[in-house]
Order: C-alpha cells, then structure tokens, then sequence
C-alpha cells in the first residue's frame, strides 16, 4: 500500500484498540501526505510500504520522545502521557504538523527503527500459564526463557503486580495450591533494550501510546522492578537462543513468547519449532518442558479482529491446550476453566 493508506490504515486500529488521539492525528497526517505536506516530506524516499512495517508507529514514536522529553510544549498540552488535558483537535493537529515540519531530521532516526514495545499486561497471560505448570508440578522449580523480550520486563513476572484490582488488572486461573517458584530467568533479543538507562526507559515509554495511561502506569511500574532486579537478556537470534536451552532435573523449563513469531522469517520459524519438537521429545517426569505462546490468531486478525491466542503445550504426555484469550495489550485475559485444570 502507498504511504497515506499506511497512515489510514493505522489510524483505524488505533481507534480499535483505544486511542482516540492518534487516531485523528493518523488521518488528517494521511491527508497530509496525500497534499505533500510535512508529513509525505518526512518519508522522501518511501512511497510503497508493508503495513508490517507500521511506519506510521515510527514517526508517532519520535514525536512522543520529543514530547516526552519537554522539547514540544506546544503539543504536549495535548498529550496525557505528560499531563496535557487539552482536546481541541485541529490546534493539536497544528501543533502536530509544525513539529514534525520543525523536527524532520530528529525523527529521521526513527522512522529507520522498528518500534520495539515491551508490553507489561502480556505478562498477566504469562503468570497464568506458569500458575498451570507449576500446579501440574508442584515440586519443580521454573526455570523461564522468553524469545523476543525486548527489555525483558515480563521476565520478572513474578514479581509484577497481576491480578484482579492491581495495576496489570487480569484475573488468574482458579488454582488456589499453585505456588510460582521462578529461579532463572533469561530472555533473548536481536536489539535488547537496557530498561536501566534513560535512552532505554525513553524508548520504551516513547512507544507506548499518550491517551493509554494504563498502559503508562504499567510500564512505569515495571521499570522501578527493573531498577532493583535487572533482567538478563542476551543480544541473539531465537534461533541460537533455543538450542542452547537444557531441560533440568527438578525443574520444569518453559519457553515462552508474544507477539514476536510474526517478524521471524519461514526458515527461522522451522528451525525454532525443530527445536522445539526435540525438547519435548527429551522431557521427562523429572525433566518437564512446556512452550508458552501469546500470538495473534491468523483467522481472526484476517476478519478485522485482532486478538491474542495463548497456547501452552506440555511434554511428557504432549498436551496442547488453548489456555485464554485476550487483546492486543494483554489485559484482560478471559481463561478457559477447562484448559486450566
């Protein structure tokens, strides 16, 4: 698609998933680019793009560093992320425009990134299913391992505030003996974010969405977490990072991901899952494994509907449940009582 349907397209699901704000701001930028306004000129050498590519997320993450930062006052009155509480939407849409006009070659850099999000209420799916596991193995410590963890937020899930009336509001699966022991957590990323500096805390805020407070408040929690316990995430591809995994006596080990399978390429997504058929064919009783996915649901997302699919399987015994379901930011996730026995 050219680059003003790219720019409509996202705006439609911003307004789908809750934010109104760049939802209006991503269609009047699409009618900019249709003008050759400051927006197309930003873009000078993209006309096609791959709505994969989510170009528009870029340019809306720089312009939220900047206002993140404290260089657009202007904007900023706009945007609830820095407390802003005005609405008027053709002064924020100037506002809007004369900043990326002003700021073209700040936000270069960015639209060359890939928005990298850590997004923390996925972790509430993630508790639950090791909740399963450990109930399934009450005298087996966790052992986790995540591909894709960005910054490795969710890699401290046991210590995150998750369940019903907390900050990562979700219910849990009903399982009142399950005692989450997690002794060794890794994760693996091409392009790890360091959550302890302040370019690392400011890429991960930039990127989440101004009107999404919630989504703010949780991710602002996560990172003092990550202040006091560092996650440990390796700078490598997932292929390499699953075939170093060992299964371990009293342990059970569980591998796990979201919203990543999608940027793999074919052959690395053979290699991953060869991989991960040999770890459940070398579990045992003393031994377990279990794979963890929170992915979008193909038949769904190709009607319009976009939600997250969490699968587990678990070796010895190969079983493969459809644990829950839940949206595109994690909560809240509506657990099938009969997956979770």
């Amino acid at each position: 698609m050219d680059l003003a349907e790219a720019f409509a397209w996202q705006a439609t699901h911003c307004d789908r998933l809750g934010s109104p704000l760049y939802g209006d701001l991503l269609r009047r930028a699409s009618n900019d680019i249709g003008s050759g306004g400051p927006v197309a000129q930003v873009f000078p050498d993209q006309q096609d793009v791959r709505v994969g590519d989510v170009v528009a997320l870029r340019l809306l993450g720089g312009i939220h560093a900047l206002v993140l930062n404290g260089m657009l006052p202007e904007l900023a009155m706009f945007y609830p992320s820095v407390g802003g509480a005005a609405t008027d939407p053709d002064a924020r849409w100037l506002a809007f425009r004369a900043a990326v006009d002003t700021h073209r070659e700040v936000l270069r850099p960015w639209l060359e990134r890939a928005p990298q999000t850590n997004e923390v209420g996925r972790a509430a799916a993630l508790k639950g299913a090791l909740l399963v596991v450990a109930n399934r193995w009450p005298d087996h410590a966790v052992v986790l391992r995540e591909m894709g963890a960005s910054a490795g937020l969710n890699l401290n899930v046991d210590r995150l505030p998750i369940g019903p009336g907390l900050t990562i509001d979700s219910q849990l699966p009903e399982l009142p003996n399950a005692e989450l022991r997690l002794v060794d957590s890794i994760g693996a990323d091409l392009h790890p974010i360091d959550a302890s500096t302040p370019d690392g805390q400011l890429l991960l805020a930039a990127y989440v969405w101004p009107d999404d407070i919630e989504r703010l408040a949780r991710l602002r929690i996560a990172l003092d977490i990550a202040m006091e316990y560092p996650p440990h995430v390796k700078a490598e591809p997932a292929t390499d990072f699953v075939r170093d995994i060992e299964l371990r006596a009293d342990h059970v080990t569980v591998l796990w991901h979201s919203v990543m399978w999608q940027y793999l390429k074919p052959a690395e997504q053979a290699a991953v899952r060869a991989t991960i058929d040999e770890l459940h064919r070398s579990a045992s009783d003393d031994a377990p494994f279990a794979y963890v996915s929170l992915e979008f649901d193909d038949q769904l997302r190709g009607r319009g509907q976009a939600v997250l699919s969490l699968w587990v399987e678990i070796s010895p015994g190969g079983s493969r449940s459809l644990m829950a379901t839940a949206p595109p930011h994690g909560v809240p996730v509506a657990w099938d009582p009969l997956a979770t026995q």
